[in-house]
């Protein structure tokens, strides 16, 4: 036992649990021996607190938590508290995974109203996937962790989906670009939805590594109205307008926004206008 009888740990390190994002070390009734290992794991970043202030950043790799060989515990001595640490040294150490988190899901959960060039209002949902990491452990610990013993990515979940919510409807809500030209070129809008996401993500201490939008769709009753005003837009229609279509819908099909069965029927109602 150490001075005031609690245990000395002379060892610190942390076995990642899936899922975690961010760990407060913390043994019950034991504090930190003067001169213990700190071992920091590939992927992970750790931080030495005294007071709640960050005194020390550690990358991978084994350190000594001693008075002799870091500034704020060397500090501590000085000051006449080298009695003191032989009951253990006063500081917290904090652990996060810097690993990458991939195949994250994402999604509307209410449709997004939205203007449209060609059809007027819409509301759409969208759907797709995305992966991040922390990349700034500081940052992270004081807009997102604070006085939390631990964060996982549940935790945070709710925060990045609201933020890919609002960079959809600001996105989507100018109505510069029509349904079909938007969800035929999904690979545009999911490259202009990362770059409006990443300053979000890096404002919390996180980079976004990828976003992809999978699925843009609208309800099956606004997508009868518009096969509707499609089809009474004019007859007999030009080839070329109905191949142009017919060319924007398969690529609908190909992104998975329609059913093979919905392709036909309404490449079937084109071909008919052409007269």
């Amino acid at each position: 036992m150490g001075l005031f009888g609690r245990k000395l740990v002379d060892a610190v390190q942390w076995d990642e649990e899936p899922g975690v994002l961010a760990l407060r070390w913390r043994t019950e009734g034991a504090a930190i021996r003067d001169g213990a290992t700190l071992t920091v794991r590939e992927g992970q970043h750790a931080m030495l607190l005294s007071e709640g202030v960050v005194a020390e950043q550690f990358g991978p790799g084994a350190y000594r938590l001693a008075t002799g060989e870091l500034p704020l515990l060397a500090a501590l001595a000085e000051g006449g508290l080298a009695g003191a640490l032989a009951g253990g040294i006063p500081t917290e150490v904090l652990f996060f995974t810097m690993r990458r988190l991939i195949d994250r899901r994402w999604g509307t959960p209410q449709p997004v109203a939205v203007r449209d060039a060609d059809f007027g209002t819409l509301r759409l949902r969208a759907f797709g996937r995305y992966s991040y990491a922390i990349a700034d452990g500081l940052r992270f610990l004081e807009r997102v962790l604070g006085g939390l013993d631990r964060f996982s990515v549940d935790d945070l979940e709710p925060q990045l989906r609201a933020a890919v919510a609002t960079a959809l409807a600001a996105r989507l809500g100018g109505g510069g670009v029509a349904f079909l030209d938007m969800a035929a070129n999904q690979a545009k809008l999911s490259a202009d939805l990362a770059a409006d996401l990443a300053p979000a993500f890096a404002a919390i201490g996180l980079v976004l590594h990828d976003f992809h939008v999978e699925s843009l769709s609208v309800p099956e009753s606004v997508q009868a109205a518009i096969d509707a005003r499609a089809a009474a837009a004019g007859t007999p229609a030009s080839s070329d307008d109905v191949l142009a279509t017919i060319e924007k819908l398969h690529r609908l099909l190909q992104a998975g926004a329609l059913t093979e069965a919905e392709f036909t029927a309404r490449k079937t109602a084109l071909l008919a206008r052409m007269g």
